[in-house]
């Protein structure tokens, strides 16, 4: 990941606001972050995939939701 493709991927308020959430809470699921950012949860899975194809976030499955975090 360069720094151009970080800059590009906070660039979006809604991708800086998952990433401040995913920061004070720690792990998330999709609902969750759908819920704190009042969006559909298309919106927030486009966004979420843009973070982590930037290399910022990873996700993982537990049962049936779909859970993100903060990159180490």
């Amino acid at each position: 990941m360069t720094a151009i493709d970080l800059i590009l991927a906070l660039s979006d308020p809604t991708r800086l606001r998952i990433a401040r959430l995913l920061a004070q809470e720690g792990p998330l699921c999709v609902c969750e972050l759908c819920a704190a950012l009042a969006a559909d949860q298309p919106k927030v899975s486009r966004h979420l995939a843009r973070l982590r194809d930037a290399g910022l976030v990873r996700d993982a499955r537990i049962a049936q939701w779909a859970v993100y975090a903060l990159a180490p």
